[in-house]
């Protein structure tokens, strides 16, 4: 169930965004403020029209409060949900209340760091429908996660019977 959001938590006006970014979040009240001015920062330098989604899975450390508070000029929208369902329903919340052709979803811990956004942008311009990044080198991971993302690339490509991932 997703919590209402009193209408003073909507920073900027609602309006058809070009690039929503979408960063689900769970208790990561220490870091939501770094990941929002660096998103900000990026786009600015490539004069996109954004709007940043916070999706707060029920944190409770402060997280949807400091999201609001720490916007500090960035169009920042925040939903805030009941409990933590999971990064997946998280990202889908959004989806249902984007207000875009294509949204772009990011983790807050940046894995995906945003200096490869322009060369994705670039290949969703040239006519791709979806595109996607994935880290080349794992080799910093320890063993064990290694282990377990092969392994979920081998039950996704059993699934829908075709490579999902050439690594």
């Amino acid at each position: 169930m997703i919590n209402p959001i009193p209408s003073s938590a909507v920073l900027q006006p609602r309006r058809r965004i070009a690039w929503p970014f979408v960063i689900p979040v769970y208790n990561e009240a220490n870091i939501v403020a770094a990941v929002i001015a660096r998103v900000h920062a990026e786009t600015t330098r490539l004069k996109l029209h954004l709007e940043i989604v916070i999706v707060d899975k029920g944190s409770i450390d402060g997280m949807f409060q400091n999201a609001i508070a720490l916007a500090q000029g960035a169009p920042v929208r925040a939903l805030c949900l009941s409990r933590n369902f999971g990064k997946e329903q998280a990202i889908a919340a959004a989806l249902e209340r984007a207000e875009a052709a294509a949204v772009i979803i990011l983790g807050a811990d940046m894995q995906k760091p945003t200096v490869y956004l322009e060369n994705m942008l670039e290949h969703y311009r040239g006519g791709f429908e979806m595109v996607y990044a994935t880290r080349a080198d794992c080799r910093d991971e320890p063993r064990v996660n290694r282990a377990f993302i092969g392994l979920g690339f081998i039950i996704a490509e059993e699934a829908v019977s075709y490579a999902v991932s050439d690594q």
